[in-house]
């Protein structure tokens, strides 16, 4: 056969989602892309990528996905897909193979998508057979309830609060146009979804309200308050088996109307002239709708919402004879055959040892990578008595180590702000020995992340999850490069634990304050920092930061990073090249009340700032910020950083002992909004907040520092540029404020003596006011 130039093909995909690891490809897990690119390489002698119209989860079926490829142009498209049908595993048949334009892109040519979602609500229809066909709710669900339930969905929202998504989605707007509750008899109940675009797991979350709502377990107006944002705490997501992804919409129209008959009948009129094809027709036309799925699941754009007694043909499939489904499971593959890929071995022994841990750890594995920082240090060399007086200073280089992940197909990696600080060059090693030099794209000390920079798509992205919904006490996995690959071994290491708290506050050894982290009995070595903490379902919730030891080895007490804020510092990083920080017109401070417990307290307001508009005070007591505990200062700062500029904040705060709340908008804190204080001419002070100290890397995070400072006094009295006032005539400085109170009280009085940090060192000078 002739191969001449490529030319795009356009797919129709079936697949049964039970054996999958969803369908966008994974380097070390099965997935329906992988399988097809695979089968393609195999029949074109080359690697051939395809693209898909949307990427489904771990278990979701499809009857109408969309994929496109190219092709040696000396295939013809009914003769390739007989010879792809005669190569794919079992749980995947392509329905239609068709020439497409060059510009056809199955995901950004598509105007729509539809979903199904099937639920099993009778008790008597659990059988085994179905399990991982539907949802076996077991329980009477009311089908006004549920389509009471879905009309506030309908039209253009945000899903943010109904979905799981990451970074890469820049918009969460959806335009939902048809959400359709059907009875089908015999107790089940599918939903039928339509929207321009859908999120990641958009569809189970609404799934999984509405039936919360249908079983009077949360109010019918939970949906518009999730839609509009409001503080309602969504559900679990609906599992993956129910949900099917029956078509696409292009400009010319649905890629698979509904109608279209089922996979065995299709298999058996195409006579695909093989053995095995003839076997497999037989097989999918016994077989319940995890692998056919091509029966009616849709009764059709603008057909009423009536049917109560109507069951479509899929419907049925599923109420297929358990015996008949018996036979046709047992002719599956093994799940460790099922999950194994060319360059994955199959789990050896029996499918028990696959556990969920083994595979959260071999999905997220691939994406993790070694950080090797250089950094030049210079130290004092004392050889000989007068070094002591004068020493000699040289400098060295000194190595350091972390671990990181990738989080999108561009590039970009995450990793702590202590791995990569102060380095004069990064290395990044991928779990297969591949050497990448890295940039960094942007670092805040604030919240110990950075964003790094490799070369496009040669690190899998890892999967992202959401650290919100958090459980205390659910798995946790680390994973990292503790000794970076002193053992020898490019592969990660993978230490399992459980989530022990979150919301965690603690002091480092370098007394900094970590707050809101995320803690976990998974064991944190040297060398995990910068790595990601996964859950069960193989979803990064965290980027491991520190330990609390006492002997340097982990204890139990780790702690890391929320993946929710990771990453919006990260776009921050990406977009800005810093952090845009945030700001509402109040600077807080901590304060001792009740027999000393340590509160925070608003110690100045700036005017007309948000917090001036709505009417906070000097010595008003900050007790939460959006539901929040406020327990310190860097507490209030990272709490305004997860929710953003330009967004709204709920601060509740206590005055005269009566507790008040208020909405304020979040500003970027202005250039000029620095607390400054000119002492005298030509030195001016501005207080030092935690955000600041950790941004210029100081040690001590409150006293006076010193922002200008002009020639002359600064030959006079020593004193420069980033000098933090600590005291004044041995009187303890908290900020610029003070620090101009003393100046003016002992203005005339002599010489003030004044006390400074530099560089971690405190040193002493005189200084005159007239």
């Amino acid at each position: 056969m002739e191969h001449g130039d490529n030319e795009k093909i356009r797919a129709t995909v079936h697949y049964d989602g039970t054996g999958f690891h969803g369908s966008q490809r994974q380097p070390a897990a099965r997935t329906v892309q992988g399988e097809v690119e695979r089968c393609l390489e195999r029949l074109f002698e080359r690697v051939t990528r395809v693209d898909a119209a949307g990427r489904t989860d771990a278990g979701v079926h499809a009857t109408g996905q969309e994929m496109a490829f190219t092709s040696p142009s000396g295939w013809d498209p009914p003769e390739l897909r007989r010879a792809l049908n005669a190569v794919l595993p079992n749980d995947i048949w392509i329905e239609s193979l068709t020439r497409a334009t060059s510009d056809f892109h199955p995901r950004f040519s598509a105007s729509g998508r539809r979903y199904e979602y099937y639920i099993a609500t009778a008790p008597d229809s659990l059988a085994p057979s179905r399990l991982n066909r539907v949802w076996q709710l077991g329980s009477p669900l009311s089908t006004d309830t549920l389509r009471s339930a879905a009309k506030p969905a309908l039209g253009r929202h945000s899903f943010a609060h109904l979905s799981k998504t990451g970074p890469a989605e820049k918009s969460m707007t959806c335009c939902l146009e048809k959400a359709e509750w059907t009875c089908l008899g015999g107790g089940d109940v599918r939903l039928t979804v339509v929207a321009d675009r859908f999120l990641h797991r958009m569809v189970r979350y609404l799934v999984a309200t509405m039936v919360d709502i249908a079983l009077e377990k949360r109010p019918l107006t939970d949906i518009s308050a999730l839609l509009a944002a409001r503080k309602v705490r969504p559900p679990e997501p609906a599992p993956a088996v129910g949900l099917y992804l029956t078509g696409v919409r292009y400009a010319e129209g649905w890629n698979r109307p509904p109608g279209v008959p089922g996979l065995g009948a299709q298999l058996a009129r195409n006579q695909l002239g093989s053995a095995r094809a003839w076997i497999l027709g037989l097989m999918l036309a016994s077989f319940p709708i995890g692998l056919a799925l091509g029966a009616v699941l849709s009764p059709g754009p603008g057909v009423p919402n009536q049917v109560e007694a109507t069951e479509s043909p899929t419907a049925a499939m599923i109420r297929t004879d358990a015996s008949v489904e018996g036979a046709a499971a047992a002719r599956r593959r093994p799940l460790a055959q099922q999950t194994a890929t060319a360059g994955q071995q199959s789990p050896p022994g029996s499918s028990n040892r696959y556990t969920p841990i083994v595979r959260a750890a071999n999905r997220v594995s691939p994406s993790v990578v070694s950080v090797t920082v250089l950094r030049t240090v210079r130290q004092a060399r004392r050889s000989s008595p007068f070094d002591f007086f004068v020493p000699r200073r040289f400098e060295r280089t000194v190595r350091g180590l972390g671990s990181g992940f990738a989080i999108n197909d561009h590039g970009h990696v995450l990793t702590n702000d202590h791995v990569v600080r102060d380095a004069d060059s990064i290395v990044v090693t991928d779990n297969r020995g591949r050497v990448f030099q890295a940039s960094v794209v942007g670092s805040d000390p604030l919240t110990d992340v950075a964003l790094l920079k490799i070369p496009d798509g040669e690190v899998p992205a890892a999967p992202l999850g959401v650290s919100s919904d958090i459980m205390v006490g659910e798995p946790a996995i680390a994973i990292g490069n503790p000794s970076g690959y002193l053992l020898a071994n490019s592969e990660a290491t993978v230490t399992v634990g459980v989530i022990s708290g979150v919301g965690r506050d603690f002091r480092g050894q370098d007394e900094s304050l970590m707050a809101d982290l995320v803690q976990t009995d998974a064991s944190i070595n040297p060398g995990n920092s910068g790595g990601p903490l996964v859950n069960a379902e193989g979803e990064v919730i965290g980027i491991n930061s520190s330990i609390f030891s006492r002997s340097g080895g982990s204890e139990g007490l780790g702690f890391a990073i929320p993946i929710d804020r990771a990453l919006r510092v990260a776009e921050e990083l990406d977009q800005y090249g810093r952090i845009r920080r945030p700001w509402v017109g109040l600077w807080p401070t901590e304060v001792m009340v009740d027999d000393r417990i340590p509160q925070t307290a608003v110690r100045r307001v700036a005017e007309s700032s948000p917090a001036d508009r709505a009417g906070l005070l000097a010595g008003d007591l900050l007790i939460s910020l959006n539901d929040r505990p406020v327990d310190s200062s860097v507490g209030w700062e990272l709490g305004l950083l997860d929710a953003g500029v330009n967004s709204q904040v709920r601060v509740t705060y206590q005055r005269d002992g009566r507790q008040r709340s208020v909405t304020l908008e979040v500003e970027e804190l202005p250039s000029n909004m620095a607390e400054r204080v000119q002492v005298v001419r030509g030195l001016e002070l501005i207080t030092l907040t935690p955000s600041i100290a950790l941004e210029r890397r100081l040690d001590i995070e409150q006293g006076a520092l010193i922002s200008e400072i002009g020639d002359q006094a600064s030959e006079v009295t020593g004193l420069r540029e980033g000098d933090v006032i600590l005291f004044i005539n041995r009187e303890p400085v908290s900020d610029a404020q003070t620090a101009g109170e003393l100046f003016q009280s002992y203005a005339g009085r002599g010489r003030i003596v004044v006390e400074f940090d530099r560089d971690g060192r405190q040193y002493r000078t005189l200084f005159s006011v007239g």
